[in-house]
């Protein structure tokens, strides 16, 4: 049975930047790498406000990226 082990994981940060020409939605990734792969989701969440507080640019999502080691 193969298992998975967390390696790292990332908070990021998915910001308006602006408009296309044809009026589509431009976005701008902020990621923060480093974060401890048992973060609680309450304690990301706060981190990321305060980092967008930061921010001049409109937040449109905030993410958590694992990445996971698959092992036999």
């Amino acid at each position: 049975m193969a298992n998975a082990v967390p390696v790292s994981s990332s908070l990021v940060l998915v910001m308006e930047n602006g408009t296309s020409s044809t009026g589509r939605t431009l976005t701008k990734k902020l990621t923060f790498k480093s974060l401890k792969v048992n973060a609680v989701a309450d304690d990301i969440y706060n981190v990321a406000q305060g980092l967008i507080s930061l921010q001049e640019k409109e937040n449109l999502a905030v993410y958590k990226a694992d990445m996971v080691e698959i092992t036999e």
